[in-house]
């Protein structure tokens, strides 16, 4: 009984951990105006990538 209730413990703090580590990591690049410009950058690319039909990079 002692064990189930030590593991659950245990699996409760170090999933709350990962969490409000990826919260703050969340909040900083969405604060962060060179972040924000990079995600851009990259998002805009992807599109151009997947909506091409030859699978190349618009120039």
């Amino acid at each position: 009984m002692a064990l189930g209730i030590t593991q659950i413990f245990i699996s409760f703090t170090i999933n709350f951990i990962i969490v409000m580590t990826a919260a703050k990591m969340a909040a900083f690049l969405t604060k962060n105006p060179l972040c924000v410009r990079a995600k851009k950058m990259v998002y805009g690319q992807r599109i151009d990538f997947s909506s091409n039909k030859n699978g190349a990079f618009k120039t």
